[in-house]
């Protein structure tokens, strides 16, 4: 609204006067305020008039209620007149107004409001100054102010509201044009959608015109599709049982005719039944798959799938959104005579399976797995028939097991009990209850032949049939195929079952078998012990055995039938898998049949191994025999033959391991110096003899078997036994008894052979026992030999019942006893003439000890695996036993040796190489003998042991060693005598090692060297006669 000027004139104040009144500093808020767009002049007056009035009726009415306190201050606030408030924005009753607020109360209005003046002075001022007319004049002084504010806001952007109003008149002329454009797009745009939108609009509504059309169409030819597959089902199902819906019409007079049909229909085979049915069953179930499939993809809505196996009327309702079939009254009016038409080839189809699988007819099983295939349900099928099949093996089989039904069999004869083991106590007990004993007995056999009639029912005849029926249908199923699809049938049903169903049978079979013979033995101790026993019981004449290995006989009788039409074998050489997994099932009864098979064995070890026990020769042929019973009853089964060879196995091993543990190894175990055999030499003589009858006994058995794999298990297990106790016993006793002889010989070097009289060699002074020839009896030392040897024959070999071995032990014994004795002989120095008749008695005495050690035990050149087979004819003619001239070259090198002590050196060294009174001894002895002689005409010389520091003693075992004997032997036999070549080279080489030019003569070294470089003459001999190299002759054939 405009305000009118007001002048300044009238106000009664002049600013000059009244400074306080209006402070200039008060002035630019105020202004501010004013300026606002939105400030209402009305409202600030109408605040200001409200004040007068309060003033005024304050001076009217002293008395009144509010006349105890100061009237308020009403201050009007210029922002809250800016805002359109028509009401004060506050009373403040405590504070005057705030700086920059514009207000028209006297200054002292405004000290008695804030507290700095009476009361009383504020109510006089507030009567003087409430006048009207003040508070107009006022108003037109703030009004003026406000009027000159305009004018100078006015005057300084005049220019740019003018600037404004000529730009919004420009642009009215613009939006002008504008709205005339838009005006005319609008035009277009409707005249657009009359010519596009509405035929767009007609376009859809055809197009669904179309689509129903298209819809009633297919409808329509899937109506017409349905009606001709229907009829041609009418007209199937019409050839399959016309014949029985005429008959069904014709009455009565024709019932007899009716009967003579179905019994000519059950009395036709089945093969006919199943080529002229089966061919129109098959179609019918096409058909019927046919409409089926028709109205399951037109019933269910895009991308459900269905179940083949759902009948047609139960998709009657379920349309998807376009019509349907099903929405039809005549199709529903079709749906419950497909659904019989359905049941009624499912029916046939279902009763031609169970005939097929019950007379074994391929080709009734052919059209009915036809018809099921067409139907949609073959594997649903061939699952079922599997699972009914297995159903039966697991009741039939666990029917066999029910004792409970066995015993009313029977008539209600009371279950026997296990037979308790074999003691001295039930024994006394049997003797005193022989009635009840005769009865338990009969009760027993009653029960087996009955349980052993019922497994044989099971195995042989029930078995048999489930797996004949198992094998004809997968063979079908794996031959058949559907002609327009080429889809195996066995591969079809796979997909349900997962594997074959002979595999399903044979695993059932097995885990069924397995369970309700593991829960019977549980229940029933008779079971378990007649299911497991060892021995077969005959129960009847003709009738069933007991026992584990009856049991085995039903499956081999049982793989036996159904190998006529399955692919499976059980034989020595080839067991299927199959047949397998089955008798695995067993194996708890196996390992029981085992416990009770070894259980004698078992003892006769444990008694016979005993603690400080020494066992016999009986006992180790006791253990062989039980062995080999338990390997001739087990021999007829394969599995159970391998699993008795493990046992026996196990059982032989702990025979060696007890043997090794068992074993004396004391002082007194291999003494040859004791008065009488020893505890532990009789102990370790019995290991000895039970272990090598043991080991001859499973040699024997490996060569009576025929199967490879056993006959390499006993060889092994042989071998395994004889290193035991040849480790154990009779490696230490050899190596003992050649130390001992071995210190015997070295104490020959302690006799003074270098004296003449009849006091050389007489030792210690010993008393001299053997005189022979009128000459000095042998010398102490070898008279302790002797004893040795005599100790070593008659108290120690004698207890070794090890048959050829103790043979082989002697023999070698006795040759090595010879060589070391040549070896000590070679080194004798110096040597007098009553020294070399001293050393003759010596050996003499110690070729009648040999003679006696070995004399009359049998050759072992007569082993077949012998290879001396010269030693072999000459026992022969000797009648087969050994005398010292088995004994070979050594005990020819023995006799030379005697005459050529008695040699001069000159004949020795001129003697030609094959001369026989030098050539059967060993090159190196002669050597040393010469070497001797040699030292005894003072001719400074030092042998090889001495520049070691050994003892000669030390140089026998080193020349022992070289040929692997070792110095306190550590071999039972002497080795092949072309090893020594190589000892006697050796050793020619280390003596003219250590030959200085000036230490013997010219001639004795040029023999060595020529002994040392050509073979002796039994080397060429052997080299010559094709049995050797000429160069590595044999020392001791």
């Amino acid at each position: 609204m405009a305000v009118p000027p007001v002048s300044l004139r009238a106000c009664s104040y002049p600013s000059e006067r009244c400074p306080s009144r209006f402070p200039p500093a008060s002035l630019p808020a105020d202004l501010d305020a004013f300026l606002q767009p939105n400030f209402d002049v009305q409202a600030v007056v109408a605040q200001l008039l409200a004040k007068n009035h309060l003033l005024a009726s304050a001076s009217r009415g002293p008395n009144s209620a509010d006349a105890s306190r100061p009237a308020a201050a009403t201050t009007v606030d210029p922002s809250s007149a800016a805002n359109g408030s028509g009401t004060p924005s506050h009373i403040a009753n405590d504070a005057a107004p705030a700086s920059g607020e514009l207000t028209l109360e006297p200054p002292a209005d405004r000290l008695a409001s804030a507290g700095q003046v009476p009361l009383a002075s504020s109510l006089r001022l507030d009567q003087d100054e409430g006048d009207l007319s003040l508070a107009i004049s006022r108003l037109n002084v703030a009004i003026d102010e406000i009027q000159s504010s305009i004018n100078a806001e006015v005057e300084a952007n005049a220019s740019q509201l003018l600037g404004r109003v000529a730009g919004i008149s420009r642009m009215e002329q613009r939006l002008s044009d504008l709205r005339s454009g838009v005006a005319v797009l609008d035009g277009e745009v409707a005249g657009l959608r009359a010519k596009v939108h509405e035929p767009f609009i007609k376009l859809q509504q055809h197009q669904r015109d179309l689509v129903r059309i298209d819809a009633a169409s297919d409808l329509v030819a899937k109506a017409s599709r349905f009606v001709t597959v229907a009829r041609r089902l009418e007209a199937q199902m019409d050839v399959l049982f016309g014949g029985d819906s005429a008959k069904a019409g014709a009455g009565p007079a024709s019932d007899a005719a009716t009967g003579r049909q179905q019994q000519d229909d059950e009395d036709a085979p089945d093969a006919i039944i199943g080529q002229v049915r089966g061919r129109e069953l098959a179609r019918a179930a096409l058909i019927i798959n046919e409409i089926t499939s028709m109205l399951e993809r037109d019933g269910e809505p895009a991308g459900s799938e269905g179940d083949g196996n759902e009948s047609p009327s139960a998709h009657a309702g379920d349309a998807g959104d376009g019509p349907s079939l099903l929405d039809l009254d005549f199709v529903k009016h079709y749906l419950p005579s497909i659904d019989e038409a359905r049941q009624t080839v499912t029916d046939y189809m279902e009763d031609m399976v169970v005939r097929g699988l019950r007379d074994l007819s391929p080709i009734m099983l052919s059209s009915s797995l036809q018809t099921a295939y067409n139907l949609g349900t073959l594997p649903d099928l061939v699952r079922d028939l599997l699972a009914d099949l297995t159903e039966v093996v697991r009741d039939r089989i666990r029917a066999a097991f029910d004792m409970a039904s066995l015993g009313r069999e029977l008539g209600g004869l009371k279950e026997p009990t296990a037979a308790a083991p074999s003691t001295y106590a039930s024994y006394k007990g049997r003797r005193q209850a022989a009635p009840d004993a005769s009865a338990q007995a009969t009760a027993t056999a009653t029960w087996t032949a009955a349980l052993f009639r019922r497994l044989e029912t099971l195995i042989v005849v029930e078995m048999g049939a489930v797996c004949s029926k198992v094998y004809t249908l997968e063979r079908v199923l794996r031959l058949k195929m559907d002609a327009q699809t080429g889809v195996n049938f066995l591969d079809e049903a796979l997909q349900v079952l997962g594997d074959r169903p002979s595999l399903t049978f044979w695993t059932t079979l097995a885990s069924s078998f397995e369970a309700q013979s593991k829960e019977a033995a549980r229940r029933s101790p008779f079971v378990a012990q007649i299911l497991s026993s060892a021995a077969s019981s005959s129960v009847a004449a003709g009738g069933p055995t007991g026992g584990y290995a009856a049991l085995l006989r039903l499956f081999h009788q049982f793989f036996a039938k159904v190998s006529v039409y399955t692919d499976i074998a059980y034989t020595v050489n080839q067991q299927s898998p199959e047949t397998v997994i089955v008798l695995r099932s067993l194996s708890h009864l196996e390992g029981a049949y085992l416990d009770a098979a070894t259980a004698k064995m078992s003892e006769t070890v444990q008694s016979a191994l005993g603690p400080r026990r020494s066992p016999t020769v009986e006992e180790g042929e006791s253990a062989v025999r039980a062995i080999s019973n338990l390997l001739d009853a087990a021999r007829f089964d394969p599995l159970l033959s391998k699993a008795a060879a493990r046992r026996v196995e196990g059982l032989v091993e702990d025979i060696s391991t007890r043997i090794e543990k068992t074993a004396a190894r004391d002082a007194t175990a291999y003494t040859l110096q004791a008065h009488d055999t020893t505890a532990s030499q009789l102990l370790n003589a019995g290991l000895a003899s039970f272990a090598c009858s043991i080991s001859q006994g499973l040699g024997m058995l490996a060569a009576e078997q025929t199967d490879p794999w056993l006959s390499s298990r006993l060889s092994t297990l042989s071998r395994e036994v004889d290193r035991a106790w040849q480790d154990s016993i009779g490696g230490p006793l050899i190596t003992t008894a050649q130390r001992e002889i071995a210190t015997t010989l070295a104490r020959m070097h302690q006799a003074n052979l270098g004296k003449s009289g009849p006091a050389a060699g007489g030792g210690s002074g010993g008393a001299e026992r053997v005189t022979i020839g009128g000459g000095t009896g042998s010398s102490v030392y070898m008279d302790d030999l002797c004893d040795e040897i005599w100790y070593l024959r008659e108290k120690l070999l004698a207890r070794y019942g090890v048959g050829l071995i103790k043979s082989r032990w002697a023999l070698g014994l006795a040759r090595w006893t010879l060589r070391v004795f040549l070896l000590h002989a070679s080194l004798l120095r110096p040597l007098s003439e009553a020294g070399k008749l001293k050393l003759t008695a010596d050996m003499t005495a110690l070729e009648f000890a040999i003679e006696q050690l070995v004399t009359d035990l049998p050759c072992p050149a007569l082993d077949p695996g012998a290879p001396h087979r010269d030693e072999a004819s000459a026992a022969t003619k000797r009648g087969g036993r050994m005398d010292i001239s088995s004994c070979g070259a050594v005990w020819k090198a023995l006799r030379a040796f005697r005459s050529f002590l008695f040699l001069s050196t000159p004949e020795i060294l001129d003697a030609p190489q094959h001369d026989q009174r030098i050539a059967p001894i060993p090159k190196h002895l002669v050597a040393h003998h010469l070497l001797g002689r040699t030292e005894s005409t003072s001719i400074s010389f030092q042998w090889p042991y001495e520049r070691k520091g050994w003892t000669r003693k030390q140089y026998v075992d080193w020349i022992l060693a070289l040929r692997g004997g070792g110095g306190q032997g550590g071999r039972a036999e002497e080795p092949e005598e072309t090893e020594e070549v190589g000892e006697e080279h050796q050793v020619l080489e280390e003596l003219l090692r250590h030959l200085d030019a000036s230490a013997v003569e010219d001639r004795v070294r040029a023999w060595i060297e020529m002994a040392q470089q050509r073979p002796s003459a039994a080397a060429a001999s052997a080299g010559s006669d094709g049995n050797g190299p000429a160069h590595v002759p044999p020392l001791y054939p």
